[in-house]
């Protein structure tokens, strides 16, 4: 009886380890038709990294602001990249900016270098040096633009909901971003 049960385990000792060769897997091949979609920005490894857009009426001034953000980040909390804020004349229904003469977007633009934080969902984002890189309709303006500082809060969805305090003319003025994209893209 003895050498039945040894036998009987040496063959499924024998068995077993024959269960553990690894196959090959089979090769990846591509399937017939259109490419598969991007996947969607929620599904993105880095919570934060990415660009985000926000579109904000200021009925104060009569005028839209479409701020995006390009993050990257580069250390655990740390972040860096950059803040466009494009801008235009209009009332609350005018979501979309008016035309030129020469038929060009009515649209004044400004860049700035943006370093910052994410703790757990706190952002902290601080603009610097910004600089004017289009006029609308190339009118030029006397005014002078402060950095932007957005503070908030990551949320689901996923979104950062912000407040922008320039110390100038933004004091707390909610922006709720979007994300458009995983991974900053090059500068626009």
């Amino acid at each position: 009886m003895r050498s039945y049960a040894v036998v009987l385990c040496a063959s499924l000792l024998a068995a077993c380890r024959g269960a553990a060769t690894p196959v090959a897997p089979a090769p990846i091949q591509n399937l017939p038709g259109a490419e598969p979609a991007a996947p969607e920005p929620a599904a993105c490894a880095d919570p934060v990294a990415g660009v985000w857009t926000a579109l904000v009426w200021r009925e104060d001034a009569g005028k839209w602001d479409e701020v995006t953000f390009e993050l990257e980040r580069v250390g655990f909390t740390e972040l860096r990249g950059q803040i466009a804020v494009r801008t235009w004349d209009g009332d609350e229904a005018d979501d979309a900016p008016p035309i030129c003469p020469d038929g060009s977007p009515a649209v004044s633009r400004v860049v700035q270098g943006a370093s910052g934080t994410l703790r757990g969902a706190d952002l902290d984002l601080q603009g610097r040096d910004p600089e004017r890189t289009a006029l609308a309709c190339g009118i030029e303006t006397s005014s002078v633009y402060h950095p932007d500082h957005f503070t908030g809060r990551l949320e689901p969805g996923p979104e950062l909901v912000t407040v922008n305090d320039d110390g100038s003319v933004d004091h707390g003025r909610p922006h709720v971003f979007t994300r458009r994209a995983c991974a900053a893209n090059a500068h626009r």
